[in-house]
């Protein structure tokens, strides 16, 4: 019998307790076959471009998307030499038999949410959990342990970032899970020692630009079309001031916003709106990225990094909606 290393219906603490949870209902959508896997026990690292500071358990739902036999196939692969290395042996772990689609699929608890860069830099983490960070090309990492599945996946739609579930559903839900915990790992003890560098993933804005996917020398051919990016944004920044305050002062000249000094507040104004601009050209960035890589894939086998990338694609679409 696998043994979870939280008892169900608590949360770790740091002293090594638990603290019960009465209402745990935050949930996260994934795509599949990453949701099920991640509920089977073997995704803990599941990278995102914004940080979180919520710890706890966190409810698993798989995006409405239909996984392709290949992706299937390439992450059951990666995630068997995980598991292989975590258990140093050459057994097969127990894989979903199915990939529901639309569905609650189980639970985890997520001990943290650091920087891709501290993960990266804590001297004591296992090699099959840096296997999973160096795979993922996101900015910030859940480390989820304690996972759960559900024996009836529970049919339902998803929602943006975090979200809280019904609570007549979680309730349902929760008499439905079984501890599938297949590579036990407490990240809390093994991120005692801390990353080599002071920094820490709390001082970053979430609005800041990501880090690229790609080598520094990819990011130059881009220039120019990040530039004419921010002339547009920059225009449309322009009005928008000037519609909102009823001054025809804000103007743009070339690549540079200037706006009259009688618009009142409005360096509080332009700091929000220059922070949403840089995340809207990082998110944009990325998409490009994303749309060339899908566009060599025909024919070819990705590797697994890859795969991850593209499998971010409709979470920066939907953050770019909600940006505007």
């Amino acid at each position: 019998v696998l043994q979870s290393s939280h008892a169900p219906g608590s949360v770790p603490m740091k002293n090594g307790g638990s603290k019960p949870r009465v209402d745990d209902r935050m949930c996260l959508t994934l795509h599949q076959p990453l949701a099920s896997l991640m509920a089977y026990g073997l995704k803990r690292v599941e990278g995102r471009v914004w940080h979180s500071d919520y710890t706890g358990h966190l409810w698993i739902h798989a995006a409405s998307k239909e996984p392709s036999p290949e992706d299937i196939a390439g992450f059951e692969a990666f995630y068997t030499r995980v598991y292989q290395e975590h258990t140093q042996s050459d057994s097969v772990p127990m894989l979903p038999k199915h990939y529901p689609t639309s569905a609650l699929v189980g639970r985890v608890v997520v001990a943290a949410c650091v920087s891709s860069q501290d993960f990266a830099q804590y001297q004591d983490m296992p090699v099959s959990a840096r296997m999973e960070g160096d795979a993922n090309g996101s900015d910030f990492f859940f480390l989820c342990e304690s996972a759960e599945r559900l024996v009836m996946p529970f049919q339902m739609s998803g929602e943006h970032k975090l979200y809280q579930l019904d609570k007549k559903v979680a309730q349902g839900a929760i008499k439905g899970l079984r501890e599938c915990n297949q590579m036990p790992l407490n990240f809390l003890n093994h991120m005692k020692r801390g990353p080599s560098t002071a920094r820490t993933s709390a001082t970053r804005c979430p609005a800041q630009p990501c880090e690229d996917f790609h080598s520094t020398t990819q990011r130059s051919t881009d220039n120019g079309a990040d530039q004419l990016e921010q002339v547009l944004i920059n225009e449309a920044i322009a009005l928008s001031l000037a519609e909102s305050s009823g001054s025809e002062h804000a103007q743009v000249c070339g690549d540079n916003l200037q706006i009259s000094d009688t618009i009142s507040n409005n360096n509080c104004i332009m700091t929000s709106l220059d922070d949403q601009c840089k995340r809207k050209r990082a998110l944009l960035k990325k998409l490009r990225q994303i749309e060339q890589l899908e566009s060599k894939a025909t024919g070819i086998t990705l590797e697994v990094n890859q795969l991850e990338k593209i499998a971010l694609k409709s979470s920066i679409q939907d953050e770019l909606a909600k940006l505007g």
